[in-house]
């Protein structure tokens, strides 16, 4: 039965300019869980940003289909949309269809600033992420 070699966990690399061969070595455990964290945050952007889209596009849905008033899914839909909307109401005029068919633009363009909202907060949890010391060379070139 033969054994096999013993092979090191470290990695050798021959670094491209000297032609030397280097050991990489791995992010420190710090390093590492700021950058989980980082992820989970960035995450937990994106999940409440899909919540709330979610609510806006039932909220504009029922609106454009006209449904019951007093129906317990539109007043569900309704009560749950409304901290996300308030800041748009009458922000334009509503298109009237017919009967109680209506389409929201202010519903719609609520959805588009909650998108960027979520953008630029996801991007400014991507600034905190700690920058090893090869891509800082990268980036400077």
């Amino acid at each position: 039965m033969a054994v096999a070699p013993i092979v090191s966990k470290k990695k050798t690399v021959v670094e491209s300019k000297t032609g030397e061969s280097t050991i990489k070595v791995e992010p420190p455990q710090e390093t590492y869980e700021t950058e989980k964290m980082i992820v989970k945050d960035r995450r937990i952007i994106w999940y409440i940003w899909l919540v709330i889209e979610i609510i806006l596009l039932l909220r504009f849905l029922t609106k454009l289909f006209g449904p019951n008033p007093s129906n317990g899914f539109n007043i569900l839909i309704t009560i749950l949309s409304a901290p996300f909307t308030f800041l748009f109401n009458d922000l334009f005029p509503l298109s009237l269809l017919d009967g109680r068919k209506v389409i929201e633009w202010s519903t719609l363009f609520a959805m588009v600033v909650y998108l960027f909202l979520a953008i630029i907060f996801s991007r400014f949890f991507k600034l905190k992420k700690p920058i090893d010391p090869l891509e800082a060379e990268k980036k400077s070139k």
